[in-house]
């Protein structure tokens, strides 16, 4: 509203990959160039989602929340929408332009790189899932872990750890990354001396089981 452009913040290069993600993307430039460096970057992400036939609409996410709603459960979120906006929005503006020049040169084959995740997510493939979703904090822009990943997972640990002592079952869903990698949901929870397992849901015949290069020895669900 302000008038600022966001191609006015940007060197030829990035400026240059912007025109051409806008192109090929058939996205109207003027958009882009309205938002601030973090929105642009979760546009794109969206707008690549979208062309790979991914729909926030049809995520597990939302058939999590709609089975809950049917069964008449207490939903609570770990965070607000706005806490996940000043998450990415608080960075320095200079963290932000890296991240959106990163996902501009990716952009041509982001739509293949999410479908990629997607299936390797659906059938339990951590090994893949961990290739694709690059943790290297040499290779990440500064702050930009800490922000999105590390500093959530430490207050996520501390919320859930103050639910198990308390009474009560409750079944907590978060984002994939956050239990790749160092410093996942799961170390953190491991370093307050918690015992946590991976548990197979599909280990019966004719399902679709995790591919990796062994199983581990676990209960089946019948025993």
């Amino acid at each position: 509203r302000d008038g600022r452009r966001l191609i006015d913040t940007l060197d030829n290069y990035q400026a240059n990959l912007l025109e051409a993600v806008a192109h090929n993307g058939g996205i109207e430039l003027s958009l882009l160039d309205s938002m601030e460096p973090w929105l642009a970057t979760e546009f794109l992400t969206l707008s690549a989602a979208e062309t790979g036939g991914l729909s926030a609409d049809l995520s597990a996410d939302e058939a999590l929340k709609s089975r809950s709603r049917r069964s008449g459960k207490n939903i609570i979120y770990f965070e607000s929408a706005e806490d996940q906006v000043r998450q990415v929005s608080g960075l320095s503006k200079e963290t932000q332009r890296a991240v959106l020049t990163d996902t501009m040169e990716q952009f041509d084959s982001l739509d293949d790189r999410l479908i990629d995740m997607a299936q390797a997510w659906s059938i339990g493939n951590v090994a893949t899932l961990s290739q694709l979703i690059d943790f290297d904090p040499d290779t990440t822009p500064e702050g930009y872990l800490d922000a999105v990943l590390y500093a959530r997972n430490t207050a996520w640990a501390e919320r859930l750890s103050r639910f198990m002592e308390g009474q009560g079952t409750g079944f907590v869903a978060v984002g994939t990354a956050h239990l790749l990698g160092e410093r996942s949901l799961i170390d953190e929870l491991e370093a307050k001396g918690y015992n946590v397992q991976r548990y197979f849901a599909f280990l019966g015949e004719d399902v679709i089981k995790p591919v990796n290069p062994s199983l581990p020895n676990v209960p089946s669900p019948t025993d």
